[in-house]
């Protein structure tokens, strides 16, 4: 009897165990659209400006798959910070980009921003 209930409690301990894993790789899922780290080298990715604001520095982009350093993300639209507002010089809504985006103090930030001529 007593063997059986070891054996039960590692059953639940190793399910438990199995679930906190799954949720784990689920904490970066945001409705569908993948946000995790990654450890592949960093290439620039495409995006089209859709706001600048100067004030914050921040940039809103709808932009192509994202694969950094310590980031992967499918195709959105979405805000980013930027590590330096001079990177924001010149850039308005409407530009094609390219660009890096790292985490960076848990955000996503744009660390490199060439727009496309």
């Amino acid at each position: 009897m007593q063997k059986s209930i070891y054996m039960a409690l590692w059953i639940v301990g190793l399910a438990s165990f199995t679930l906190v894993a799954i949720a784990d790789q689920k904490a970066g899922d945001q409705g569908g659209r993948t946000m995790k780290k990654a450890a592949s080298p960093s290439t620039m990715a495409e995006g089209e400006v859709e706001d600048v604001d100067l004030a914050t520095p921040s940039i809103t982009l709808r932009h192509g798959p994202i694969k950094s350093k310590t980031m992967e993300m499918e195709p959105m639209t979405m805000p980013f910070a930027v590590k330096d507002a001079a990177l924001l010089a010149g850039v308005k809504a409407g530009d094609k980009v390219k660009f890096i985006a790292e985490y960076l103090d848990g955000f996503p930030t744009i660390v490199t921003l060439q727009v496309l001529r």
